[in-house]
């Protein structure tokens, strides 16, 4: 069964010389339980997918169906429950609240997630990535892999059903990269949940289930320059 679906999607936006298609989809899924990396350029709407896939964004057209639920019929206001409840976002610039300690950061998790903050289960997670010692530091006292590993246990302490996560190692030298990849990884498939990644980085392929090539499945990198900028809104 799937636990992302998406079909004939479109999404463009107003540009100098008309309507900039930058997504065309036909069709794209991701299986319950699956780990699947999409993988290309920076700058090819792989990020603008996430959004989507999210709730982020509104489609211009088409159907994207995410754990049961058609996000393209949800107003912005259900589009936000839905993501709080049932979709995990590690964001590739953070988002950490630098007001808040790396256990505050994570129990805001649940909070968003419409559950009870459960301390015990976030300490817990921050132990099993590695910051058992650092539960009481700001994010500005952590270093960028650590502040990673923060952000990747907000986004997963309330037990989504898919997790999304955008370049989530573009800012980590390539050990680093590696650690941080393997960890989100290992924690979507000890959850249950479905994982997928977007990601530059051609070294961290070969640790998923499923890889694609982003121009493989995003027709509007392919079409030919004229039929991406039309001047006409599909």
């Amino acid at each position: 069964m799937a636990a992302i679906e998406v079909e004939h999607l479109r999404f463009g936006l107003p540009g100098p010389q008309g309507w900039l298609e930058i997504l065309t989809i036909p069709f794209f899924s991701v299986a319950e339980g699956e780990t699947v990396v999409l993988h290309g350029p920076s700058g090819c709407g792989k990020s603008t997918l996430l959004h989507l896939l999210s709730g982020l964004l509104a489609t211009t057209s088409g159907s994207v169906t995410v754990a049961g639920t058609r996000l393209d019929s949800l107003g912005e206001r259900d589009r936000d429950r839905f993501r709080a409840k049932n979709i995990g976002y590690v964001f590739q610039s953070l988002n950490l609240l630098h007001g808040f300690t790396a256990l505050e950061n994570v129990l805001l998790g649940q909070t968003f997630g419409g559950t009870r903050p459960d301390e015990a289960r976030a300490r817990q997670l921050l132990t099993e990535v590695g910051l058992g010692s650092r539960l009481h530091h700001h994010p500005h006292q952590l270093s960028l892999g650590e502040q990673q590993r923060v952000a990747i246990a907000r986004a997963v302490v309330h037990q989504p059903k898919v997790i999304l996560a955008d370049e989530p190692t573009a800012s980590l030298d390539p050990r680093r990269a590696r650690e941080v990849m393997s960890l989100i990884v290992h924690l979507a498939r000890h959850a249950g949940s479905t994982l997928l990644v977007v990601s530059h980085d051609a070294g961290l392929l070969d640790l998923f289930d499923r890889r694609l090539a982003f121009h493989e499945v995003n027709r509007a990198l392919t079409a030919p320059e004229e039929a991406k900028s039309t001047g006409v809104h599909p």
